[in-house]
C-alpha cells in the first residue's frame, strides 16, 4: 500500500466527518434517521477504498491449466475485505480448503528466503491476499473513526485480527506470593511429642492432661461431677541443650 493511496484514503475519511456535520446535512437530519446516515457513511467508506485489482494478473499465461483462476483469487480477496477468514474465502469462491492460506504461507516464506521464489501466478495471488488484508484493516479503521453503530465491532476486529500494530499495549501486573512452612504430623503420638517438646513438658504428662480435660468436658455436659485431676508426674529429664541453658536461666532469676 503506497503512501499516496493511504493519504488519499485518510483525506476521504476527513471529508466524510466534515460532511456529516455540515449545515446541509444538519437540516436534512430531521428527515433522515441515524441508521440511514450511518449506512450512507459506510457506503462512502466502501466507495473510498482503493481497488483490489490493479492488474497483478495481467500477462500471466500459465493459469489456464490451474484449478485456481485469477477471478477466484480476486473474489476471495473481496470476501476477505468484507471480513471473511482465509478458510471461509476458500469456501465462498469454490477453492480447495487451505488454498488461499497456502499462497500466503508460501509467499511469506519466500520473502524470508526460506524457499524458492514464487512463480508469476503464485506471486500475484500472494500479493492479492496481502493487499486484501491491508484494505480490510483500512476499512475497519475508517468504520471505527466515523463512529456510530459498528464502531466497537470494528475496533474489536482491529485488535484481534488486525495484527500486532493494532493490539493494545501489554499490561504488566505484579503478583506477590508469600510462602509459609507447614509441618504435618502423620500420627497423634508424633503431634503430642512435638507439642510436649515445644512446651517443655513430658509426653506422658501432656497425654494425661489431655485425657483429663476431655473427660472433664464430657462430665460437664452431662452434669456429672468433675473427675479427679491426674497425679503429678515426676519432672521430665532435661535434654542436653536444656541442661546447658538451665544455669543461665537460674542466674537471671537471681538477678531479679
Amino acid at each position: 500500500m503506497t503512501k499516496n493511496v493511504k493519504s488519499h484514503f485518510l483525506d476521504t475519511v476527513k471529508k466524510l466527518n466534515c460532511n456529516s456535520t455540515s449545515p446541509e446535512n444538519t437540516n436534512r437530519g430531521s428527515m433522515v434517521t441515524k441508521a440511514q446516515r450511518h449506512a450512507e457513511l459506510v457506503k462512502q467508506v466502501d466507495e473510498g477504498l482503493p481497488p483490489l485489482d490493479i492488474g497483478q494478473f495481467e500477462n500471466i499465461k500459465d493459469h489456464a491449466s490451474r484449478t485456481c483462476t485469477p477471478d477466484q483469487v480476486l473474489r476471495a480477496g473481496e470476501a476477505i475485505i468484507k471480513g471473511a477468514t482465509l478458510a471461509d474465502a476458500d469456501i465462498l469462491v469454490g477453492l480447495a480448503r487451505g488454498r488461499i492460506r497456502s499462497y500466503q504461507r508460501d509467499g511469506r516464506q519466500a520473502d524470508r528466503g526460506q524457499r524458492r521464489p514464487l512463480g508469476p501466478f503464485e506471486a500475484a495471488a500472494y500479493y492479492t491476499i496481502e493487499r486484501a488484508l491491508a484494505i480490510r484493516r483500512m476499512r475497519w479503521q475508517a468504520l471505527a473513526e466515523i463512529g456510530g453503530r459498528g464502531t466497537q465491532a470494528a475496533l474489536w476486529m482491529l485488535e484481534r485480527r488486525g495484527g500486532k500494530e493494532f493490539q493494545p499495549p501489554t499490561q504488566r501486573h505484579e503478583v506477590h506470593r508469600e510462602s509459609r512452612e507447614v509441618v504435618a504430623h502423620v500420627s497423634l503420638d508424633a503431634a503430642i511429642d512435638a507439642t510436649a517438646q515445644d512446651l517443655g513438658l513430658s509426653a506422658e504428662e501432656l497425654r494425661a492432661q489431655g485425657d483429663y480435660w476431655a473427660r472433664a468436658i464430657t462430665h460437664k455436659k452431662r452434669g456429672w461431677a468433675l473427675p479427679k485431676p491426674p497425679p503429678e508426674l515426676p519432672p521430665r529429664e532435661l535434654t542436653k541443650e536444656e541442661r546447658l541453658i538451665a544455669p543461665l536461666r537460674d542466674d537471671d532469676h537471681e538477678r531479679d
